[in-house]
């Protein structure tokens, strides 16, 4: 079903372990009402002495990512290779290769709803006891996904040092601004927060287009606004007279979205790591020297006075075999550093950027999906597509959206087992304020309708494929919308709500387990029920 592609973050760390650092999770932030926002502040260049200059970017050690553009990672089920080990052990992924007494083998590790990662080994020959392989063709495509995988890390960097950006201001601040084809975005943090922020909103963005191909032309430019501080976020919403908790919102009034990101700790962490990180490359220099004065005393001086030449030998092998230990354990070293140094900005913003997710979802859907005024979303789709997005993995070239998230369905579940669960009838009938926390008590109203928006929502997506289908286009469009809400979301589903209540509460229900593994293999539906992309979505 994805049909377009979107990068992932992959990073080298200590004994050849790859790891995929990119997470989205968080909580729903309450819609924006009205607007909020005025216009920009006349654009002013500030003195260029005003910004400190970037620091020096740490370049993970990865494969170049190849000239041509990637194969898509395809959603559902790898067909893996596995190799068991003499214990009885048995591990699912690739067979790289069997050589010198070893076997190079790469572990695909793909949890449902979380991030996907790869950890290569390199194991005994004689400590395996079976080796399946996939047939030649299988195999090629399976080691085409891994290199597309590993490969992302570069890519990403590579885009960062790609895009241009230009001072500006904005309420009185030095701002970065960027301008590209989904967005502008104007930016308070530092030179390589702003370039990284970008890199991942336009997967972000590409990810969206996948699932759903853009219908229409934008009327207007989108903004997005990321303040460096929690600080600055809410004097600026001060400045307006509003003020609110979730770091994150959408105003499609004025069609930006705005998010205040604390990454205090994440600069702290970067420049801690990246100064461990300048020690051990120094420690690397001085033993490369030795190895090149080693080298050269044994061209120079091939014989000492009273040592015999065997025993010369084994006195320089042993000197060289130890200088490459020891560079080996520094390599792994500045790996792991490599590690920190990208994760540490996923881990400082994880909440925030999956807040900021669900909130670029709002603003794409308004965009370039179901413009308000050429379509009416119900609230409820609105806020449950976004939850889905919100939760999707960024893995390789593709947005994986496959299994629930653990915390959702438990919570959901929970409350289809109450006593006060949320009827669907209601739910379609629900408008803004239900999820809205505008009064004493409304908390659980707002959560509850949250979550069986998300509910419902990945039933339609993931197990009767609705998502993008000429069905949806027709229930969320103006024209005509004969009936009540539910006779509406009657046709949509081609049931009886009460039927399909039923059915949707024992998928929640009686088949959690299949939720959480996920990766099944959908059927796709016929072409002529799925609008094939527009040609806006094939030029973006």
């Amino acid at each position: 079903m994805l049909r377009r592609s979107i990068a992932c973050v992959i990073v080298l760390c200590a004994v050849g372990r790859l790891v995929a650092a990119v997470e989205l999770t968080g909580s729903p932030a309450p819609p924006v009402p009205e607007s909020l926002l005025g216009k920009p502040p006349a654009e002013q260049t500030p003195n260029p002495e005003s910004r400190e200059p970037a620091p020096a970017r740490v370049e993970p050690i990865v494969a170049r990512p190849p000239e041509s553009s990637p194969t898509p990672l395809l959603p559902g089920r790898w067909a893996l290779e596995s190799m068991k080990l003499v214990g009885g052990r048995t591990f699912r992924g690739l067979i790289e290769a069997r050589d010198h007494g070893q076997v190079r083998f790469v572990q695909v590790v793909r949890p449902p709803s979380r991030p996907a990662y790869l950890i290569s080994l390199k194991v005994p020959a004689k400590s395996v006891s079976r080796l399946d392989r996939l047939p030649t063709k299988e195999h090629e495509l399976l080691a085409q996904r891994v290199a597309d995988f590993r490969e992302q890390r570069g890519s990403e960097a590579e885009r960062m040092e790609r895009l241009t950006l230009r001072p500006a201001r904005r309420d009185g601040w030095p701002v970065l601004r960027y301008t590209g084809p989904w967005f502008t975005l104007d930016s308070s943090t530092d030179d390589e927060t702003t370039r990284r922020s970008i890199v991942r909103m336009e997967q972000v963005f590409g990810a969206y287009e996948s699932q759903l191909p853009p219908r229409v032309e934008p009327r207007r430019s989108l903004e997005i606004v990321i303040w460096g501080s929690p600080e600055q976020y809410h004097l600026f919403l001060a400045r307006r007279g509003a003020d609110m908790a979730n770091p994150a919102f959408f105003s499609p009034a004025d069609n930006v979205v705005v998010a205040g990101l604390d990454l205090d700790h994440w600069s702290h962490e970067r420049d801690s790591v990246r100064a461990l990180r300048r020690v051990a490359r120094q420690r690397l220099d001085r033993r490369e020297a030795e190895f090149r004065d080693l080298a050269r005393q044994q061209q120079e001086k091939p014989e000492l006075a009273g040592v015999s030449g065997d025993l010369l030998k084994k006195i320089y092998g042993a000197r060289a075999d130890a200088i490459r230990l020891e560079k080996e354990r520094i390599l792994r070293e500045l790996a792991d550093y490599d590690r920190q140094a990208s994760t540490a900005f996923d881990e400082a913003t994880r909440k925030s950027f999956a807040m900021l997710a669900h909130e670029a979802f709002h603003a794409y859907l308004e965009n370039y999906v179901y413009p308000a005024g050429q379509y009416k979303v119900p609230r409820w789709l609105n806020e449950g597509l976004a939850q889905i997005f919100e939760h999707g993995q960024l893995e390789g070239e593709t947005l994986r959206i496959d299994g629930a998230p653990p915390m959702l369905l438990a919570q959901l579940r929970s409350e289809l087992q109450s006593d006060h669960a949320l009827r669907l009838a209601d739910l379609l009938k629900s408008e803004q304020d239900q999820f809205l926390v505008t009064r004493p008590g409304a908390q659980d109203e707002s959560r509850r309708h949250y979550l069986f928006s998300w509910g419902l929502a990945h039933y339609l997506t993931l197990d009767l494929d609705l998502l993008g289908s000429r069905a949806m286009d027709r229930y969320v469009a103006p024209q005509p919308r004969a009936g009540s809400e539910q006779q509406q979301f009657e046709r949509f589903v081609a049931s009886p709500l009460e039927k399909f209540e039923v059915q949707w509460r024992q998928a929640m229900l009686g088949q959690g387990e299949e939720l959480r593994q996920g990766e099944k293999d959908r059927p796709v539906p016929a072409a002529a029920e799925r609008p094939a992309p527009s040609a806006l979505g094939a030029g973006l």
